[in-house]
């Protein structure tokens, strides 16, 4: 009957229940055996080579894949074609139920035998061997155990051979840059069973990602891991990642230009603008220095006083940051006249007389229009052009040449024609301009026709009682306002003179301003202001600018900086004096708040991970801080973006820094940082927090499957044996074990399978 208790227990120890707890094998943690396993897994991650450990005992075996360390026990999946390593351990027997001298595995899938890994008691083999190529499942992994001479039992599991798992690998373009930072994501997988399906993590706290190839925009600053997780058809999955660094949005630069940036009044000037950093969308603003403003990228403005201006962009962002740009516009009254040689081919003749005329010029910028006087009441275009005088007399032949820039000038040139009738002496005056403001250079010409010969006296009177003479062209400048009548006298070789004039009226000179551009208003200390001059009007020589910044400091220059340190409200005034001792000023304003500051309150609700903790940002200084747009970092690769009150959950333990920042309405930042100690699972208290209240359940130290509970088994291992005992004593006298047969012969891995019944449990002697 004892012989009848103890195969009972060795029946019932094939299915996990009923044996004795020290030969079951519970698994404390992930894997491992009593006495098994070589040290740790050996976890290898190659693709194309799988590892195994077994541990072989004296009922069976227990299978442990090192890679995922999950329990094999009850089934062994081969990837196709890769290189299978195994290494055996054989557990000393058990003397309570008669002991083994030997362990044994082999693996057979379809008829060909491709391990035997057999193993003195005591001791552990190695080997490896390559997987069938095509699939396949049922195939038998089986464990021999020597009992003695002649006794041998074998248990089995289950082996299948699948397709490999899925690899995945993940790049991203770029890889860094400035917020808003776009990057596209593209995932590439090989192996598995398609179709595949995706599960992106994007680092910053945003709703995943579920396409092959997503696109994601960062918009904080800092380091995320990106991964994404693709799981086949058949459930496996594979992980890859890649590091995306995003920077702080890049300064807010503003750039302006101007076509042309001189010229003469009236002058139409085009204006561009453009913008770089900061947050699109932007809004920009023009002050063209004379008191006119506009908006837009582009615009167009008109000056209609001479002077120097300086023409102002302001560039606002989304965020309210502003930056600011100057292109300097130089309007003149007029421009400095062309110099002109007009020539005439041939100079003299009877009439009728065909004469080719020329105008040149070597200070001006071609290409060059001319209109001509041929001085007998005919006109012509063209820098060479040619007349026929019909009549004889004394002709000047004048032109007007203009050059590409809009410069003027004037010459002119002499024919005597002799022959027919002589004409009359006569001269026409013009002059490059008809006013102006003071001072005002004009050029003034005389065309001259008729008479006879030469003509050997030119006078002029310029009607501010200055006179010239020699000359049909002369120049002048007006200091004074006023309204002055140019004449002119010519008398020709006969002694018959003419006389003819024109007005020209000129305003009074525009008086000395000046007008101030900063690059901010308003900003917080320590707060760096830019200030620049334009000087406009009054004589042509200005002394330097000089600057009160309104906190006792002083510069001087067109364009100065200063950086006030002390919060408060301060006027900016600017002065220039002219050559004439005139003085003219400006001020303006500029507000300087504190720094904006804060700072992080942690609240625990508990001291050991897991935890969920609230954090406030709270604003030590700034009134006007965005508390609805706070950026967190909570240390735990988690970033978000919120209210100023916000909860996180943290499933580790360690000393973590949690940093939080946000915007004024002028795009400063406020940044705040803490430190929050977390604890080990039943660790106590981590510093600054909350002491938990709750208890924490350590988790249950084995897995429990196919081999029994140590601690639930033990009381009904008792029953049995208890009642198999009482049947002995109650049944007759005891029956002697029968002693194993020389004959029997020892079996190795290979041997029959007979012994094992459809339950998988062993049979044979022990």
């Amino acid at each position: 009957m004892l012989t009848f208790a103890v195969a009972a227990v060795v029946v019932f120890s094939g299915y996990g229940v009923f044996t004795p707890a020290q030969l079951r094998c519970a698994l404390p943690g992930s894997v491992g055996c009593p006495g098994g396993l070589l040290g740790a897994p050996r976890v290898v991650a190659t693709p194309g080579s799988q590892w195994f450990n077994i541990t072989m005992y004296d009922y069976g075996f227990w299978i442990v894949d090192t890679v995922t360390g999950a329990n094999e026990s009850n089934s062994w999946n081969l990837y196709e074609g890769w290189t299978v390593n195994v290494n055996g351990t054989s557990l000393p027997p058990d003397p309570s139920v008669g002991g083994t001298n030997q362990h044994g595995a082999g693996l057979d899938i379809n008829g060909n035998y491709l391990m035997s890994l057999p193993g003195p008691v005591g001791s552990w083999q190695s080997t490896s061997f390559t997987a069938p190529s095509t699939p396949s499942t049922g195939n038998d992994i089986f464990c021999t155990i020597y009992c003695g001479p002649g006794h041998s039992s074998q248990r089995f599991s289950i082996v299948n051979v699948v397709a490999p798992p899925p690899t995945v690998s993940v790049t991203a373009s770029p890889t860094s840059g400035a917020v808003p930072l776009a990057v596209s994501f593209t995932s590439t997988v090989n192996g598995g069973a398609s179709p595949y399906t995706y599960s992106w993590d994007f680092g910053d706290g945003s709703a995943a990602a579920t396409t092959a190839n997503p696109s994601h925009t960062y918009s904080i600053s800092g380091t995320f891991t990106a991964s994404v997780v693709v799981t086949d058809s058949s459930g496996a999955s594979a992980k890859s990642s890649v590091t995306i660094t995003v920077s702080g949005a890049a300064s807010l630069v503003a750039s302006a230009s101007a076509t042309p940036t001189s010229g003469t009044v009236p002058l139409a000037v085009s204006f561009t603008g453009s913008a770089t950093g900061g947050a699109s969308p932007y809004n920009y603003s023009w002050a063209f220095g004379d008191g006119g403003t506009g908006s837009g990228t582009t615009a167009t403005h008109t000056y209609v006083s001479a002077g120097n201006y300086t023409a102002t962009l302001t560039v606002t962002d989304s965020s309210g940051t502003k930056a600011k740009s100057n292109v300097k516009i130089t309007v003149s009254n007029s421009l400095p006249a062309l110099l002109v040689t007009a020539t005439a081919s041939p100079s003299s003749g009877t009439a009728p007389l065909s004469v080719s005329f020329t105008a040149t010029s070597s200070s001006g910028t071609a290409p060059y229009t001319a209109a001509w006087q041929f001085g007998d009441g005919t006109a012509g275009s063209g820098t060479s052009t040619t007349h026929t005088y019909n009549s004889a007399g004394s002709y000047q032949a004048s032109v007007t040449l203009t050059d590409s820039t809009g410069r003027v000038g004037k010459a002119s040139t002499y024919v005597n024609v002799t022959g027919g009738v002589t004409k009359p002496l006569a001269v026409y005056v013009t002059t490059n301009v008809s006013g102006g403001t003071a001072p005002l250079t004009i050029s003034a010409q005389a065309s001259i026709s008729g008479g006879t010969g030469a003509y050997p006296t030119i006078s002029w009177n310029l009607g501010d009682g200055t006179t010239q003479s020699g000359s049909s062209t002369v120049v002048h400048t007006y200091t004074s306002a006023g309204t002055y009548d140019i004449t002119v006298t010519v008398t020709d070789s006969s002694g018959s003179t003419a006389k003819n004039g024109t007005t020209v009226t000129v305003s009074g000179a525009l008086a000395l301003g000046i007008t101030v551009a900063l690059n901010s208003t308003e900003g917080d200390a320590p707060f760096n202001e830019t200030a620049s001059a334009s000087v406009f009007g009054g004589s042509s020589h200005f002394n330097a600018v000089t600057w009160d910044w309104g906190d006792g400091s002083t510069s001087t220059g067109t364009t100065v900086n200063h950086t006030y340190t002390t919060p408060g409200s301060y006027t900016i005034t600017a002065k220039v004096t002219d050559s004439k001792g005139a003085t003219a000023t400006n001020t303006t304003s500029v507000k300087v708040d504190p720094s904006d500051t804060g700072t992080i309150q942690a609240n625990y609700t508990g001291a050991a991970a897991p935890v969920s903790i609230t954090f406030t940002f709270v604003p030590s200084t700034g009134s006007d801080l965005d508390l609805n747009m706070v950026h967190w970092n909570f240390g735990n690769g988690v970033n978000k973006v919120g209210p100023a009150t916000v909860t996180e959950n943290y499933t580790k333990s360690g000393s973590i820094h949690v940093t939080a920042w946000t915007n004024d309405s002028l795009g400063y930042v406020a940044n705040a940082t803490t430190v929050v100690n977390i604890s080990s699972p039943g660790g106590g208290g981590g510093g600054g927090g909350k002491q938990s209240t709750g208890t924490y359940v350590q988790p249950v130290p084995w897995l429990g499957s196919g081999v029994g509970d140590p601690q639930t088994d033990a009381l009904a291992v008792i029953f049995f044996l208890a009642v198999g005992l009482l049947y002995l004593l109650v049944t007759g006298p005891r029956i002697k074990p029968k002693k194993p047969s020389p004959a029997d012969g020892k079996k190795g891995p290979s041997s029959s399978r007979s012994s094992v019944d459809s339950a998988g449990a062993e049979a044979g002697d022990g």
